[in-house]
């Protein structure tokens, strides 16, 4: 049977490391080496026989490997490690050694320090050892002790990174996440900035300013920028190439830092909040009171609802009122429209503009929604005008012109890709 956690495991160290500060390998008996894991790594505190562990007598390590010869288990050991990075002591085999794993772990969560019982059987958990025993298994994008903090400062839009007490994550203090199928730890303040003055994300123009629109929180990594945090109004991306480098672009992400950016830079979304983009030059921010609902810290893949004001690029026609709403969900945005107009002249088809660019599966004629009329309760059939994806070619089901010089009364729904 494999042992991957064992209780109540401190044993004597047999054979010191040598030279003691800085050697990487120790022994223990083969029948002590019963009491400790045999699957590797694993992570390990070095304390003096008879007494409590603690910063300033033990060292965490990590034991990478064990082998057995004349009765000693010799493990291969990784020194002076821990969060914050424990110093090397000089050990001898007046030392013991125990797994650094215990049940007891969700008092490091809360703490983000290590355990001490004080006890000489005790164990002591350290946040490492936490963020890969536990971070391992979970789903890629939940923080550990860590959230979203969205704020606004001089009409400028800031989304940070931190601790769940409200303070930058720091080696005493670690924010954990799994970005694809690595645990990553930050240790230093992380944090994005939207100035006012840009049309961020096409979110200040005709139809979405002043309006309330969800964002999504990423956290991206590359080994020469490290973790990066960005956000951007589409929730599916796993890769840094499937946002757009337009900052005006709807499909844009605002990271902290791109220096070293690579097509392939894996991102997990971790969360979504809400904010507002004035209209004109001056492109202010600013926020909604936080709560459940416009402030998620886990991730996720929809948006709330949301208005949006369609434009008509068809000539001569008149909207005398109009309701519009989508919601995005994934790679699908869900619209729904409600609108009156006074047609001024004959007119076949009226084209609509898209609260987000869609991606059209193979030709203009692809049908995305469906709606009716009032004029003799006509079908209307909508689909992609042309293979942009910014605007909706409206029709009437039947082929007739939409009535002339009247008030039409219709509406219409639909869902496409984005």
């Amino acid at each position: 049977m494999v042992r991957i956690h064992t209780d109540l495991s401190r044993v004597p160290i047999s054979v010191a490391p040598d030279p003691a500060t800085t050697g990487t390998s120790l022994g223990v008996t083969d029948a002590n080496a019963a009491y400790l894991p045999d699957t590797y790594p694993y992570w390990a505190v070095l304390v003096p026989t008879g007494v409590g562990a603690t910063r300033d007598n033990s060292e965490v390590v990590k034991v990478t490997g064990g082998s057995s010869n004349a009765g000693t288990t010799t493990l291969i050991i990784v020194r002076a490690q821990g969060v914050p990075v424990t110093v090397a002591k000089t050990v001898t085999t007046s030392f013991d050694i125990y797994e650094a794993n215990s049940a007891e772990v969700q008092l490091v969560i809360a703490t983000g320090a290590e355990i001490n019982t004080g006890t000489e059987n005790a164990k002591t958990v350290t946040p490492k050892a936490i963020a890969d025993s536990i971070l391992k298994n979970y789903p890629r994008g939940f923080l550990l002790n860590g959230k979203i903090v969205p704020s606004v400062a001089s009409n400028n839009l800031t989304v940070a990174l931190k601790g769940l007490d409200g303070n930058d994550p720091s080696a005493t203090n670690p924010v954990y996440v799994r970005i694809g199928d690595t645990i990553r730890s930050i240790t230093a303040a992380l944090s994005v900035t939207c100035n006012a003055g840009t049309n961020w994300f096409n979110n200040g123009a005709t139809g979405h300013a002043t309006y309330s629109r969800d964002y999504f929180v990423y956290l991206g990594y590359n080994a020469t920028d490290g973790v990066v945090i960005g956000f951007s109004t589409i929730p599916y991306v796993e890769k840094y190439s499937q946002f757009s480098a337009t900052s005006t672009n709807d499909k844009y992400c605002a990271i902290s830092t791109i220096t070293n950016a690579a097509a392939t830079d894996a991102y997990e979304n971790i969360g979504r909040f809400s904010a507002t983009l004035s209209a004109g030059d001056g492109y202010t921010w600013s926020v909604p009171t936080f709560d459940t609902s416009n402030l998620i810290q886990r991730p996720i893949l929809y948006t709330q609802a949301m208005s949006f004001v369609f434009s008509i690029a068809t000539s001569d026609v008149e909207i005398t009122s109009q309701n519009g709403q989508f919601i995005i969900n994934g790679r699908h945005c869900y619209v729904t429209h409600d609108f009156n107009i006074t047609n001024t002249g004959t007119k076949g088809n009226l084209v609509w503009n898209l609260p987000i660019t869609g991606l059209p599966l193979s030709s203009q004629y692809d049908s995305i929604g469906q709606g009716h009329t009032n004029d003799g309760e006509k079908g209307i059939w909508v689909c992609f005008n042309g293979d942009s994806g910014l605007s909706v070619y409206m029709t009437k089901a039947d082929g007739t012109a939409f009535s002339t010089g009247a008030v039409t009364l219709s509406s219409w729904t639909g869902v496409y890709l984005i």
